[in-house]
């Protein structure tokens, strides 16, 4: 049976696929869950017409996180903290901070989600922080430390 995803599936597929399915496994489980309909033509046209809609989407997404990883990648963000003469800071260095600096210092809103990062800046120096744009576009930044006058 042909049918059209209303809602996302898992390992099925996602919303406007159109998929064959068995008539039981559509009568059972994906119709009474709303997770799927009949392929009528006119379902059909929907999907297809909410596919290529998609499909620009997810382009215009791609060029826009391309231009915010050149901005990254050429940009340095300066953060203070208090610290020990020997250069190791009293509190690590949080990534709230650092989305903040880079929101000012930059003019880039990024998530924390989007951040990488496997350590904790625990001292005075240069860092650089992996920056996850979407699926297929990566980045890095660079995060400069500096001791804080008393």
């Amino acid at each position: 049976m042909k049918v059209v995803l209303t809602k996302a599936v898992s390992k099925i597929g996602r919303r406007g696929d159109v998929k064959n399915v068995a008539d039981g496994f559509f009568r059972n489980f994906l119709f009474p869950r709303g997770l799927a309909a009949v392929a009528t033509p006119g379902r059909l046209k929907e999907a297809e017409d909410r596919r290529k809609r998609s499909t620009l989407e997810v382009e215009q997404i791609r060029k826009n996180a391309a231009e915010v990883a050149k901005k990254l990648a050429s940009g340095q963000v300066s953060v203070m903290g208090k610290a020990t003469p020997k250069g190791k800071l009293y509190a690590a260095i949080s990534t709230e901070t650092i989305l903040k600096a880079v929101e000012a210092q930059l003019g880039l809103k990024i998530l924390d989600s989007m951040l990488i990062s496997n350590e904790h800046i625990k001292s005075v120096g240069k860092f650089t922080l992996g920056v996850q744009l979407s699926d297929e576009v990566k980045s890095q930044i660079t995060i400069e430390v500096t001791a804080s006058k008393k």
